[in-house]
């Protein structure tokens, strides 16, 4: 009979869109499967249809068709980002078969998390997009991509890829310290560090873990860096194609080099002095410029310019980097002057910077300081470097003059590099010791606040105090509570003596017995373990406190443990005779049915008697084995009855 169904669409169609199949007219009869019965119908989905058709004979014929609804592919994702040169490249596999048409490209903008799109790159076309306008040597950046079928229908974006941004800094020691934000878009478990003497020879040389993203070379020379990303699988954008590029193994960085990458301005700009005695010739020297830059080996040319704080230019002069007056200057005419200079790189002449400068005029009538005085010209031995030493003040005919003190050579100057002036005071440079040296020379100079040459100079003796021993220590607390955790912390030292630092230590003798339950932190003492009321009260410890120069002081602390949890009234008990002979009686209030202990400790804490199971409320206790001395007395029961009782014989 001839059936054949036939589409307008060729059997595919777009998503949203429909195709009519049509039967052929001329039969008698149209029974399809999706239930019409007409010679043609409209389908909207991906189906297998069929239909069964007959003619007047009463003969019949059978066809059948599958229709396909394009769907955008949403599952495309991005393989990697990765710098190159100065651009980045963003790498993905294409997946065959879904009707894409081509891909665009989607990168941050300013604003966080929202995105442009950049580019696009057709499905025929390896699967590399090159960001022209990168960004990679200052910052890291992100991408998406998102799947346009032949229909024109856009997937949504993918998950994003950020790239690594690496910046390199020098230690003091010359060590290269790297530092890169993380990569993201995959899971992965290495880092690669590449290493080369030139950009492109780099090689990898060392692997890190993916929670690390810093890294020191302690390998001195001049080298290139990038970091990257081992890549669990590799990326082949190539895929299905004859040629093209990859795969690509690693997600690079931006490259970066531990040499002077480029020349910068400079920064700050100082005069060694700006003053000027009045009434010195036109082309007097006042002051030698220098200039602060990261370039740390550039020079520079100075010169007077206009702007702000340039009033004055035109009584000045600059020659290479000094400052030299151009006029005659008088103190009663003009006491400050304005003037603007700028320094300009020497190897760039866009590169310089300014600043305003004051020079003050000082009047011919100033007089010269007359004598120099230190207010303490002792210093113990052992002290560290740095110790303070004495303030320094200057007599000075010119009321209101102000002071600069430094140490200077001439009589009486040997000993200065042991000393350092900051201000008006005076510091040590090193460690004294008093056995070795006991006296120090040096030699002072005083400067007003003049043109710089009125001054005065002086020999200061300073004398070396030998090292004594710490006389006492002293604990800020002595007991704690019962039951606390160890590392509980119970009081802080401190130490008679005139030294500064000092060390403590639990060390081995009288008055230590129980040393093994405390510790010592610095200065503070605590805990080792959780104390029990019952079990012991009082707990003796030998403290030695030593200073720098290893003399030391011991003494013996007592620690009592309190009880908690125990109701106390020390006032309900009673003894007699005080003080104590070879017997003592003991009252205290006592009702029917409670159990008391007796418990009696020395001050370091050892039980000297006890008796257990008391019921009655009076106790004589025989004294005659103790020796003379101090005792501590507790009745442990449902209250806490204690007092402190003395020997004499």
């Amino acid at each position: 009979m001839g059936l054949e169904i036939l589409s307008d669409e060729n059997f595919v169609f777009c998503d949203g869109d429909s195709t009519v199949l049509d039967a052929g007219s001329g039969f008698s009869t149209y029974r399809w499967s999706t239930g019409e019965t007409s010679d043609t119908i409209v389908t909207y989905g991906s189906d297998t249809i069929n239909v069964a058709v007959t003619d007047g004979s009463g003969c019949w014929d059978y066809d059948t068709v599958t229709t396909f609804k394009h769907e955008v592919y949403d599952q495309e994702k991005i393989c990697m980002v990765t710098v190159f040169g100065e651009q980045n490249l963003i790498v993905w596999e294409r997946t065959q078969d879904k009707g894409t048409e081509f891909y665009n490209i989607y990168k941050e903008t300013e604003a966080a998390d929202e995105y442009e799109i950049i580019g696009t790159v057709p499905y025929s076309e390896l699967s590399v997009f090159t960001d022209l306008n990168s960004e990679n040597k200052t910052r890291v950046e992100r991408y998406k991509i998102s799947a346009v079928d032949t229909c024109g229908n856009e997937s949504d974006t993918s998950l994003l890829h950020k790239t690594m941004h690496l910046t390199l800094n020098v230690g003091l020691s010359g060590e290269s310290n790297l530092i890169w934000e993380n990569y993201k878009g995959i899971d992965f478990v290495s880092y690669a560090i590449f290493r080369g003497t030139r950009a492109d020879n780099m090689v990898e040389f060392d692997v890190i873990p993916n929670n690390i993203t810093s890294y020191t070379d302690w390998e001195f020379g001049e080298f290139f860096y990038s970091i990257g990303v081992i890549m669990p699988d590799g990326c082949s954008p190539a895929l299905f194609l004859k040629a093209g590029a990859g795969p690509y193994s690693h997600a690079l960085s931006n490259t970066e080099d531990n040499r002077l990458q480029i020349n910068l301005p400079p920064s700050e700009i100082y005069i060694s002095d700006s003053t000027l005695l009045e009434d010195q010739p036109a082309g007097s020297y006042i002051g030698k410029f220098s200039t602060y830059d990261a370039d740390s080996a550039g020079t520079f040319v100075y010169s007077l310019v206009a702007g702000e704080g340039a009033d004055d230019n035109i009584s000045f002069t600059i020659s290479h980097d000094s400052l030299f007056s151009a006029e005659v200057l008088d103190y009663d005419v003009k006491v400050i002057y304005n003037l603007r200079v700028r320094s300009t790189d020497s190897e760039e002449d866009t590169l310089w910077a300014e600043k305003k400068f004051r020079v003050h005029v000082t009047a011919l009538d100033n007089e010269a300081p007359t004598d120099i005085s230190l207010d303490n010209n002792a210093v113990a031995e052992a002290q560290p470097a740095g110790t303070f030493v004495g303030k320094l003040t200057t007599t000075d005919p010119d009321e209101g003059d102000t002071h600069i003190y430094s140490l200077v050579e001439g009589d009486g100057w040997p000993d200065n590099g042991s000393f350092n002036i900051s201000g008006d005071s005076l510091f040590t440079a090193e460690v004294f010791d008093y056995d070795t040296k006991s006296t120090y020379n040096i030699r002072v100079r005083t400067t007003d606040d003049g043109a710089g040459l009125l001054y005065f100079e002086k020999q200061i003796v300073i004398t070396v105090a030998a090292n004594t021993a710490p006389t006492d220590i002293t604990l800020s607390g002595d007991n704690l509570d019962e039951k606390l955790p160890a590392g509980t912390f119970i009081g802080k030292f401190s130490t008679t003596d005139d030294g500064i630092v000092h060390t403590y230590t639990l060390e081995d003798g009288i008055g230590g017995e129980h040393n093994n339950f405390f510790t010592i932190s610095n200065d503070s003492l605590l805990s080792k373990e959780e104390f029990n009321y019952l079990e012991q009260t009082f707990y003796s410890i030998l403290v030695r406190s030593t200073d720098e120069g290893s003399l030391y002081f011991q003494k013996s602390f007592v620690i009592q443990v309190n009880p908690t949890g125990i109701e106390q009234a020390r006032n309900d008990l009673r003894i007699f005779p005080v003080p104590m002979t070879e017997y003592l009686t003991i009252e205290f209030p006592y009702q029917s049915g409670q159990e008391y202990i007796l418990v009696m400790t020395d001050l370091n804490g050892q039980r000297v008697k006890m008796i257990n199971n008391i019921h009655i409320g009076s106790i004589e206790l025989d004294a005659s084995d103790l020796a003379p001395g101090i005792y501590i007395l507790e009745l442990r029961g449902p209250v806490l009855l204690r007092s402190r009782i003395v020997k004499t014989q």
